[in-house]
């Protein structure tokens, strides 16, 4: 039998070499080929335009396309994979646009891995179940997670993000949590998490001020930095670059809007019409669960409900399901344990990538639709239901 000093020493070894092993990946494993390929080459695209004073022209196709030239060089790229995002993130990115293209993807993915160590250690601080647990290096080999790190997704952020608003509403602190939610504008198609927060915390008019402050000063910047552009240009632009020869593939998303463009023949308009009705009503939905459920339930429901209408969500956007993960691996830990419908909603969260690997990435909605349905249905535990 192993002595716990053992114990402990030979997990010193594991953990020591598996991020070894993934410092050794990025440094010496990753090649041009990679960051080429990468989600990467648009920001520091956007990232360029900046630097060089062009930002009126930040939205601009041809302005981008000229610019990701010069990012990729040597490459003789004839397509573009387009900057959509709000231009704070471009900025964060300056710094890096002296680098080479590969040097700055290797740094960039090493600080993205140094926000996954991040969540893994305030998953170790929130949920007190799982402080010595082998479950918290679950980001590092969770596919949608690993994977965004290596493909320049800014995924792992969001996730930072919405585990601290889920820290944050449950110390009822309702200002700091709408400043955190409005941070989700950096892939803006996920601030519609910020509706079901809204519902869920006790002090709304202090989370809308939190929310709103976020969004001002967030709007503000983006129009001093592209000399009011963002307003003439940017929804044309995004908009305008919803198709599969500038990287929006819908076969690859997990969406509802995603499953309904793939089954009807449906314009864009009709599809987010169809796709905004259902949302609509997961709000009423959320409005009664809040009431009822524990926070944890209803804070996991939220996350669900915003993968599936956040109309464009692809593999690496699954990530954000680890956090309804470890809360029910929080209190699968815990002296009362999982019901079976939670058991079930479990196993569905960790088995979905499956479906990406085997392309069937539609059937996600569906699967996290049963899973919000199974974690609606409280059986028993009612007496020591976590209220907010």
């Amino acid at each position: 039998m192993i002595s716990v000093a053992r114990r402990r020493y030979l997990s010193l070894v594991f953990v020591t070499s598996f991020f070894l092993a993934l410092l050794g990946v990025i440094f010496f494993v990753l090649s041009f080929k990679d960051a080429v390929g990468s989600d990467f080459v648009s920001f520091l695209t956007g990232a360029k335009i900046l630097e060089s004073g062009n930002g009126e022209n930040l939205y601009d196709f041809r302005t981008q396309f000229e610019y990701q030239k010069i990012v990729t060089k040597p490459l003789e790229e004839n397509s573009l994979l387009p900057y959509v995002n709000v231009p704070i993130l471009a900025l964060l990115l300056v710094p890096l646009t002296d680098l080479s293209l590969l040097n700055a993807f290797k740094l960039y993915t090493l600080l993205i891995l140094v926000v996954v160590v991040s969540i893994s250690l305030l998953v170790k601080k929130i949920f007190e179940n799982l402080s010595s647990s082998y479950w918290l290096l679950l980001p590092f080999v969770f596919y949608p997670s690993i994977g965004s790190v290596f493909v320049g997704q800014i995924t792992q952020i969001l996730v930072l993000v919405l585990l601290l608003v889920y820290k944050f509403v449950r110390e009822r602190k309702a200002f700091i949590s709408g400043i955190l939610c409005s941070l989700l504008m950096v892939k803006f198609q996920y601030l519609i998490f910020s509706v079901y927060i809204f519902i869920l915390v006790k002090d709304r008019k202090k989370y809308l001020s939190g929310l709103l402050l976020g969004l001002v000063i967030i709007f503000t910047l983006s129009m001093v930095l592209t000399n009011g552009a963002l307003l003439r240009n940017y929804l044309d632009f995004v908009f305008a670059m919803q198709k599969p020869e500038y990287g929006t593939r819908m076969e690859e998303a997990f969406t509802l809007f995603a499953f309904l463009s793939q089954q009807y023949s449906l314009s864009f308009w009709q599809l987010f019409l169809t796709n905004f009705i259902f949302y609509i009503f997961s709000i009423g939905a959320f409005l009664l669960l809040a009431k009822k459920l524990s926070y944890d339930r209803v804070f996991a429901i939220a996350i669900i409900f915003t993968l599936i209408f956040c109309v464009h969500g692809v593999n690496y956007d699954y990530a954000i399901s680890i956090i309804p993960i470890f809360i029910l691996i929080n209190k699968l830990k815990s002296n009362i344990g999982l019901e079976i419908g939670e058991k079930i909603s479990l196993f569905i969260l960790l088995m979905a990538p499956v479906f990406f690997v085997i392309q069937k990435s539609f059937y996600v909605s569906f699967l996290l639709l049963a899973t919000a349905i199974f974690l609606i249905k409280e059986h028993r535990n009612n007496s020591i239901i976590e209220k907010i």
